[in-house]
């Protein structure tokens, strides 16, 4: 049952907003701005008002964040043999990988935490701690790998769009978050004013059902093309392989409880919508980086109910 009671209303929801997309009920206007609405203001709210309120993050958060950049760095070097072996084209290999190791964290592993460890506030925050870096992370490796792929890799293509990585509202978020808790730590004292803790609080509580809502919308209007097989292969490297070699990883570096309960799922959680979008952007297989997203999202319900099973 509590596999059925965490994981069936994130599900759900992405659903109704499938079915709310594709039945034409919400228009791409709607979609596109609710999109925005959330990306820029509900969830970073969400994550800052979580950092002002936090009581304390987990002592092994360094170790989580060990886990996941090695999990990633892991999976590039797996996804560059296999397209090398594959022989597949720059733009087909930049898609493939982006696939194989980008996270929906934001729209799909947030709400799976927060559901999973409802009543836990300090892993929830231990995990926004986290998502900052690994955000930051997946951005800058995707552009690269991208970028590369058309052999386009220069100075002038790389300055604006790490410029908009930089002003990502999650990172922004994340990244005063930060601030407030090592300030926190040094001066105990310290309290966010109230009225603007209360704001956040009510500008973040639409923000999971929201993402989720986003989420069945995205994949609605993502064409998923004819690149089954290769999106297919590298969907089960990312909701499948990835939380495998995230386990080892758990066990290489010691990491033990509810913070390597938090990785595996992290893992787990399908390709980033995002992925998609960007390859589409900089020149990239679009195609392929559409299947990637929707197969992930089928399979991935698989992938966390089986990781809920065994570690939950």
């Amino acid at each position: 049952m509590f596999v059925i009671d965490t994981l069936l209303p994130i599900f759900l929801i992405i659903a109704l907003g499938f079915e709310i997309r594709h039945r034409g009920i919400m228009s791409a206007e709607l979609q596109t701005g609710l999109t925005s609405l959330v990306f820029r203001f509900a969830l970073p709210a969400l994550i800052l008002k979580s950092m002002l309120t936090a009581q304390g993050i987990a002592s092994d958060s360094w170790r989580l964040l060990e886990v996941l950049f090695a999990a990633m760095g892991i999976m590039l070097v797996l996804g560059l043999v296999f397209c090398r072996i594959a022989k597949l084209s720059g733009p087909t290999a930049a898609a493939f990988i982006q696939a194989a190791y980008r996270g929906n964290w934001a729209f799909v592993g947030l709400p799976v935490i927060a559901s999973v460890f409802k009543g836990k506030q300090q892993v929830i925050d231990t995990m926004l701690l986290a998502m900052g870096p690994m955000v930051l992370g997946f951005n800058v490796v995707a552009v690269i790998l991208l970028l590369a792929g058309k052999h386009s890799l220069r100075r002038e293509s790389l300055r604006p769009v790490l410029v908009g990585i930089v002003k990502n509202p999650l990172l922004i978020a994340c990244f005063f978050g930060i601030i407030w808790v090592v300030a926190k730590q040094a001066l105990p004292q310290l309290a966010a004013p109230v009225f603007l803790t209360k704001t956040l609080s009510v500008l973040g509580r639409m923000a999971l059902p929201a993402a989720l809502i986003c989420v069945g919308a995205n994949i609605a209007s993502v064409p998923i093309g004819h690149k089954i097989r290769l999106a297919v292969i590298a969907s089960l490297a990312k909701v499948a392989l990835m939380p495998l070699i995230g386990y080892g990883l758990c066990v290489w570096f010691g990491l033990e409880g509810d913070m390597r309960f938090v990785a595996i799922i992290l893992l787990a959680i399908p390709t980033a919508v995002s992925s998609y979008i960007m390859a589409d952007r900089l020149g990239g297989d679009a195609e392929l980086a559409a299947g990637g997203v929707v197969i992930s999202h089928l399979l991935a319900a698989g992938s966390l109910t089986a990781v809920l099973l065994i570690f939950g």
